[in-house]
């Protein structure tokens, strides 16, 4: 865990929600805590999809503190365009 969390700080926006989505998949809420901060601290860089991925991994591991949360919301604010239909 320790080398892993020292590596995520040099992850791209991309590889930090594919992590948590994958964090997720195995059901591994303790690993999203690791990439949590650098989610915050990089969540506007965020694509929307990125964003999505992150908020449906937190949601199903019943991860995801206030501040965490607060960024993703925020992420959300962007103007309707960004977002594509799926």
């Amino acid at each position: 865990r320790c080398e892993m969390a020292s590596k995520v700080q040099s992850c791209k926006p991309q590889e930090l929600a594919n992590l948590v989505w994958a964090f997720a998949r195995i059901n591994d809420g303790g690993m999203c805590s690791i990439v949590s901060d650098e989610v915050v601290r990089k969540v506007d860089a965020f694509c929307p999809q990125n964003v999505a991925n992150v908020a449906w991994a937190c949601a199903k591991t019943g991860f995801g503190g206030e501040q965490l949360w607060n960024a993703l919301a925020r992420a959300c604010h962007r103007p309707l365009g960004a977002f594509k239909a799926q």
